[in-house]
């Protein structure tokens, strides 16, 4: 498949492969402007919690950053191969599903997660990020912004951004 352009935030080019991971919560919106292909997957909290457990990390002091147009091999196979489980109907085993899908949480965990950091005061935003969430909200003052789209601005998930932002 060619290119096709996907907006969230912002205009960019997606590719067949390109996997953007946003945490529960997370606010956005798509507008494709051709045919395109792709996988949405929603992970159900208690997998996210079940996974955590098995892993021995406490979900609850977890989070997972936004990040855009990711490549990740391993998202790509398990999705797909849980696409194809849900797809098979009668034929479905639902305990290699729910495999699947445990084994796609602990990636994600395992990967992508991080410790939730403690709002300290004197913490903010750098002034990259700082200057990146202004130029979003210059640019689109006649529009109504999310938290989660801010955040995926400054590359961080709602909860962390809120606290640095009002700093």
């Amino acid at each position: 498949m060619g290119g096709l352009r996907r907006r969230l935030v912002q205009d960019r080019l997606q590719r067949e492969g390109d996997i953007d991971l946003l945490p529960a919560g997370a606010a956005g919106a798509w507008e494709d402007e051709g045919p395109a292909r792709f996988l949405l997957l929603r992970l159900a909290p208690a997998l996210m919690r079940s996974a955590a457990e098995g892993l021995g990390l406490a979900s609850g002091r977890l989070e997972i950053a936004p990040r855009l147009q990711l490549r990740d091999p391993r998202i790509a196979h398990l999705g797909w191969a849980l696409k194809a489980e849900l797809e098979a109907g009668a034929e479905s085993d639902p305990l290699y599903a729910d495999s699947i899908g445990l084994a796609l949480a602990a990636h994600l965990l395992r990967r992508y997660a991080a410790p939730m950091p403690a709002a300290a005061s004197g913490q903010a935003l750098s002034r990259r990020q700082l200057a990146r969430v202004l130029e979003l909200i210059e640019a689109r003052l006649d529009q109504r912004l999310t938290l989660a789209e801010l955040a995926a601005t400054a590359g961080l998930s709602p909860s962390h951004f809120k606290p640095l932002f009002k700093a």
